[in-house]
């Protein structure tokens, strides 16, 4: 079942990616507004510090989720 470790490697590296997009905004290099579906964008720093925070816990979770399913696997 290859279908779950590959979901859950793509969101993780997903979750990364949000993550490096959440820093570059914060850090003024990229002008990045993230838009939820109310659509209106997150503008202020509280704001891009909770999206870098919740980013990096779905990387840290979804890195241990398909670590977990890799080794459940090989068994």
């Amino acid at each position: 079942m290859k279908h779950g470790l590959f979901f859950l490697i793509w969101m993780s590296l997903l979750a990364f990616l949000f993550t490096i997009v959440g820093v570059l905004a914060l850090l003024g290099y990229w002008n990045a507004e993230v838009i939820f579906w109310t659509r209106t964008p997150i503008k202020s720093e509280t704001g891009k510090l909770v999206w870098i925070v919740m980013s990096g816990f779905g990387f840290v979770v979804f890195s241990i989720l398909s670590i977990v399913k890799y080794r459940k696997d090989q068994r």
